[in-house]
């Protein structure tokens, strides 16, 4: 028959045994509280920045609208963003292509780059 765990007798530890026991109980108590500290930190963190709303992030509420510098004969043949500005290409009749620059934020106007040609 095949002996049970509880079965067998325990040997009894000598002194120094038990403290090296007990040191590796406290590493690993210790090692735990720190992981589990870290753990709440990191998800505490995790939370505070979903629920956080600042206003660089915050959707706006209602529509913005703003009026483009585009003459007469030309036409906006393309849009792109780099996260902060705003860049529209637009085409003149003639073929010459120059881009505007808007704040993205905001929608303010802040410049043109003229003089491109196809």
């Amino acid at each position: 028959m095949a002996k049970k765990i509880a079965d067998v007798d325990e040997e009894e530890l000598n002194p120094a045994q038990e403290a090296v026991v007990r040191r590796l109980r406290l590493l690993v108590g210790i090692s735990t509280g720190i992981m589990a500290f870290g753990f709440l930190l990191v998800m505490s963190v995790i939370v505070w920045r979903v629920v956080k709303q600042d206003g660089a992030t915050a959707v706006p509420s209602g529509e913005i609208t703003t009026v483009l510098p585009v003459g007469k004969g030309q036409r906006i043949t393309g849009t792109t963003s780099d996260g902060e500005r705003l860049f529209v290409t637009i085409e003149a009749d003639d073929g010459r292509q120059s881009i505007l620059v808007f704040d993205a934020d905001s929608l303010a106007y802040r410049g043109k780059i003229e003089g491109l040609a196809q």
